[in-house]
C-alpha cells in the first residue's frame, strides 16, 4: 500500500514504482492513499483503509514536516509494530530532525526502511555556495541538494533550449496540443548535456537520467544508517544488515499478523445446508450478512466475533461456482474472483480438484462426503 500527501510532489514516481514493480518483480501496489496532511480524520481513515487491506508493506510519501504526526498515529492504529515494513521516501529520510518530539526520538520509529538520494559535488559547488550565501541572508552549513538539483536542472534546460535555431519561437502555449516544435525540443532536451554542481547531467532516449543513485537507509539508534546501495547502473546491493520495526532482525511473515480490525470480502454461493441466501420470492433483493444462513455463515460469525474482524458476502458476478474454460483457459466464477482479488476468500462449501488447486489454494477440510456409503 502506497500513501500519499495529496499536496506533495512525487505522485508520478509511486505511479511509475507500480508499473516497475508490477513489470520488473511481479509484486504489485494494492492501494494509492491520497490524504490531507493537515485533517488528521482524513490521515486516520487513509490509515483505516490500510489496515483493513491486510497490507504489510507501507510506502509513505510525505514532507518530513508531517512525518512524524502520520507515523505516530499509525503506531496508534497498531500499524508500526513487528510484522510491518514501512518505507519512507527521501524527504523523510533526508531529515529525520522531523520525527523528534522535544529533541527526543521515539524507539518505534527503529526499523524504518528509506531511500536517500547520492548527490555528488563537483569543484563548482564551493564557489557557487560562496555566492548563494552572499545573496541570501541565511546561516547555513550546507546547502540541501534540492537546491543544487534545481539550479543544475535549470542550467540543463538553459543549455537545451540555447540550441534551438532562431526560426522556431521562444514562448511556448502550452493550450495548443500537440505543441508544434515539441518533438525538435524534446529531441534537443534528450540529446543535450550540462556539466553543473552535481556534475554531469544527461539522458537517455528514453528519458531516463544517466545517472541515479540512492542510499538505501535503516533507521536506529536516533538516525538513518547506510545498509545498501541503488544505482541505475549496476542495482541494488544490500552490505549491512537491516533491522525491522519491534527491534528484530527477521524478515516480516508474508501473513497478516492478526485479523483484528480487518474487513474481509467473502466469496459464496447458495447451496444448502451449507448457505441459504433469504431474498424475497426467489428474488436476488436482500443486501448484508443477515441474508446468509447455515453451516458456513454461522461459522463465519463465530470466526469474525472470535478473530475480531468485520465481513461482508459477494456472489460471483456471473453466478458460476468456478470453471476453466477449456477453450480461452480463463476462470469463472468464484476462482476468477479470488484470483482477481475482487474476493479475500470463499466461505462456502465449495469441491476440490487438481485444477484449482493450481491456482488457489484450500483450507484443511472442514467434511468429507463418502459417494460410496
Amino acid at each position: 500500500a502506497c500513501g500519499i500527501n495529496a499536496e506533495y510532489g512525487g505522485l508520478h514516481g509511486l505511479l511509475e514504482l507500480q508499473r516497475l514493480m508490477a513489470e520488473k518483480s511481479g509484486y504489485h501496489v494494492n492501494n494509492l492513499f491520497f490524504f490531507d496532511t493537515d485533517n488528521f480524520d482524513d490521515v486516520r481513515l487513509s490509515l483505516k483503509e490500510i489496515k483493513s487491506t491486510m497490507s504489510k508493506i507501507i510506502v509513505l510519501n510525505c514532507d518530513g514536516f508531517h512525518a512524524k504526526g502520520i507515523l505516530s498515529l499509525a503506531k496508534e492504529m497498531g500499524l508500526m509494530h513487528s510484522g510491518f515494513v514501512w518505507i519512507v521516501t527521501d524527504a523523510i529520510a533526508t531529515s529525520p530532525q522531523y520525527l523528534a518530539t522535544n529533541g527526543v526520538i521515539f524507539s518505534f520509529y527503529e526499523g524504518l526502511i528509506g531511500i536517500r538520494p547520492v548527490i555528488e559535488k563537483s569543484s563548482l559547488y564551493q564557489a557557487f555556495k560562496d555566492d548563494y550565501l552572499q545573496h541570501n541572508d541565511v546561516v547555513i552549513s550546507d546547502l540541501t541538494s534540492y537546491r543544487i538539483l534545481v539550479y543544475d536542472a535549470i542550467g540543463f534546460i538553459n543549455r537545451a533550449l540555447a540550441g534551438l535555431p532562431e526560426r522556431y519561437p521562444q514562448n511556448m502555449n502550452c493550450s495548443s496540443k500537440p505543441w508544434r516544435y515539441g518533438e525538435y525540443v524534446l529531441s534537443n532536451l534528450l540529446n543535450a548535456y550540462h556539466i553543473g554542481i552535481t556534475g554531469l547531467t544527461n539522458f537517455t532516449e528514453s528519458g531516463d537520467s544517466r545517472r541515479v543513485a540512492y542510499d538505501i537507509v535503516n533507521f536506529y539508534d536516533d538516525q538513518f544508517q547506510t545498509i545498501g546501495k541503488w544505482r541505475n547502473s549496476s542495482g541494488l546491493r544490500i552490505s549491512g544488515t537491516m533491522r525491522f520495526l519491534g527491534d528484530t532482525h527477521d524478515p516480516p511473515s508474508a501473513s497478516a499478523y492478526n485479523l483484528i480490525g480487518r474487513h474481509l470480502k467473502l466469496g459464496i454461493m447458495p447451496e444448502g445446508p451449507f448457505a441459504f441466501y433469504h431474498g424475497h420470492h426467489g428474488h436476488e433483493d436482500c443486501e448484508g450478512i443477515h441474508c446468509w444462513s447455515g453451516i458456513c455463515p454461522e461459522m463465519v460469525e463465530r470466526l469474525a466475533e472470535d478473530l475480531g474482524f468485520t465481513y461482508e458476502y459477494l456472489m460471483p458476478e456471473d453466478r458460476n461456482w468456478g470453471g476453466l474454460d477449456p477453450v480461452t483457459k480463463k476462470w469463472n466464477g468464484m476462482v476468477a474472483e479470488l484470483i482477481s482479488e475482487r474476493i479475500d476468500m470463499i466461505a462456502v462449501h465449495f469441491s476440490t480438484n487438481s485444477a484449482r488447486k493450481t491456482v488457489i489454494e484450500y483450507t484443511y477440510l472442514s467434511w468429507i462426503v463418502d459417494f460410496w456409503q
